[in-house]
Parts: structure tokens; sequence; C-alpha cells
């Protein structure tokens, strides 16, 4: 048995255990171990189709696209969970970020952005908003990339988006958008605008 396919049947053996509204430190920690030991992230809440969902997310890291393939192909079929190998949009509340570890707790809501996209095809988004103000410079852009795979998702993040930046908010060089429109910007430019 491979070293997925055992995280599995612990995760079968566990998975009441392990859902969103009910998990406990205890059990946060052993999963995490287990996941972490590969090298990736991951993340449980509310499913889209059932009442629980496990995401393994690469991270970011395109060498681990293929690691994750084989975690979410490997995954067992159960009633109350669905299995994701990206962190999916989350079109709820994707504006709201609590990161308590840096202290750090933000509205999204009144961001704005601008999509730029240079003569060798990649992307860019820059990112404007009042909450940002008060964050350190060294997480201004993190904050701002979580904020991100929270409205488009991890896939299209890592496929669609190739540099992220935060403007001053007196900066006025560009035109700027609602963030909410960055979906509608990127399937433009991705139908050929």
């Amino acid at each position: 048995m491979t070293e997925i396919q055992e995280f599995w049947e612990w995760f079968k053996l566990n998975s009441s255990r392990l859902q969103s509204d009910i998990i406990d430190e205890e059990n946060i920690k052993a999963i995490d171990k287990r996941i972490s030991n590969f090298g990736l992230r991951w993340e449980v809440g509310p499913g889209i189709t059932k009442s629980n969902s496990l995401t393994i997310s690469p991270n970011g890291d395109f060498e681990k696209l293929d690691l994750v393939k084989q975690f979410i192909d490997n995954a067992p079929t159960l009633d109350t969970w669905e299995f994701f190998n990206f962190k999916q949009p989350k079109p709820n509340h994707w504006d709201r970020l609590e990161l308590p570890k840096y202290n750090i707790k933000i509205s999204a809501s009144d961001w704005t952005f601008t999509l730029l996209r240079y003569e060798d095809g990649k992307k860019e988004v820059l990112i404007k908003g009042d909450s940002l103000a008060d964050i350190d410079s060294d997480y201004k852009v993190g904050v701002a990339e979580m904020v991100l795979i929270n409205l488009v998702g991890e896939q299209r993040m890592m496929t669609e988006i190739d540099y992220v930046d935060v403007l001053r908010q007196d900066d006025n060089t560009y035109k700027m958008h609602d963030l909410i429109e960055l979906n509608e910007h990127l399937d433009y430019i991705k139908n050929g605008a």
C-alpha cells in the first residue's frame, strides 16, 4: 500500500471527526501532519454538492501538480465528502480574510484592480484597497494573493495570473475596476480579447 493509499484509509476511518463544523485541534494536527509530510497544503470546508470538502493543494507549486492529482485520483467515494486538487473559489465569502497568527482581519469588498497583459502574454493584477494600508509591507502581496485565490480559485490563479502587486492608495495611474469583476476580465482576455 502506498503512502497516499494509507492516507485515504486513515481519512475514511476518521472522516466523521474531520468535518469543518466539528474538527478540533487534535484532528487538525493529525491531518496536517499527514498532508504536510508530502509538502502539500489542505483545507476542510463545506462542499459544493456534498456536506464537506477536502482540498489538497499544490500551494502554487507547479512541481506538485502530479502529486496532488495522485491524491485526488486515489480518493475514496464517501457520501458526505467531495475532494478537490485546487482551492476552490469562495463566491459567498471571497472578500473576508482572517489570519489570526498574523493578527490580520480584513474585508476586500471595496478593493479595486486593473489587469495588465504584457507583450509576452503574461498577466499582472494590480490591487488597491483601504484595508491593505495597515498590513505590513512584507505581507501585502501575500494577503492580496489569498483574496484572489478565494475569488478566482487556485487553479485559475496558477494558470492565468503571472504577477500580483499592490498599489499605493494615492496611485491613480490606472483605471480601476471593482475586484468582483476580475473573473469577467480574465474570461474576456482568455477568449481572445
